[in-house]
């Protein structure tokens, strides 16, 4: 990202300034003295092990990721559409997740699934896989349609 690195004295400042920075999605953090290095990340990668970098993941998406690539932990991508559901084309009953990342892989898993619509709520959200990407429709919920598989 432009912004990218800045310097803070610990992680929850360098997830303080991803927060504070629209189409930030995650941040790699390498802590030296005094300051250490924040690394904004615009898009989601495969997570890889490093013990000298702490990570994390933005967890708020909707709206400023919208129009962005999810890529999921199989290598698959996803358009991320905000407040738009995909009208028909459920498969089965909703499942609870407790994250929007959480549902496009359960997706991933799913035989036949090319689209996720997510309903936000507490402890979790309910989340639609889909068949079909039937007429688009506004709606309350986070969306995520298959644009390559694992």
């Amino acid at each position: 990202m432009a912004n990218s690195p800045v310097w803070t004295s610990n992680i929850i400042g360098c997830i303080d300034a991803c927060e504070n920075n629209t189409g930030c999605v995650d941040i790699s953090f390498v802590a030296t003295s005094p300051l250490g290095a924040c690394y904004m990340k615009s898009t989601l990668n495969a997570a890889s092990y490093n013990a000298n970098v702490w990570g994390a993941r933005r967890t708020s998406t909707c709206p400023d990721l919208n129009g962005t690539t999810y890529t999921g932990t199989c290598g698959s991508q996803y358009t991320i559409q905000c407040f738009l559901d995909h009208d028909g084309g459920d498969i089965g009953e909703p499942i609870q997740t407790e994250s929007f990342d959480a549902c496009i892989e359960a997706c991933d898993a799913t035989d036949g699934c090319v689209d996720v619509s997510w309903a936000p709520e507490l402890p979790a959200g309910f989340c639609y896989m889909k068949s079909e990407v039937g007429v688009a429709i506004n709606s309350t919920v986070f969306g995520a349609l298959r644009v390559s598989g694992c």
